[in-house]
């Protein structure tokens, strides 16, 4: 694991600490960050996470997830 990786996981466990919790300030408290870092952070994965909810159906076609429509 690269240096690159390691940032992008300490990222994504912040935001998952926060979904465990259900209060984004006990997360940011318990990882001792700002409020700010936290939304830049969640800013950051929101593309990767739509891109990860797309599926490519039978014949060839990308479909949208359920999860990933407003």
């Amino acid at each position: 694991m690269n240096a690159a990786e390691k940032v992008a996981r300490h990222r994504l466990s912040v935001l998952e600490l926060a979904t465990a919790l259900g209060n984004m300030s006990q997360a940011c408290r318990q990882r001792g960050m700002t409020r700010t870092q936290f939304y830049e952070y969640k800013r950051r994965f929101q593309p990767q996470a739509v891109s990860l909810c797309h599926t490519v159906s039978g014949d060839g076609s990308l479909s949208h997830s359920k999860f990933n429509r407003r």
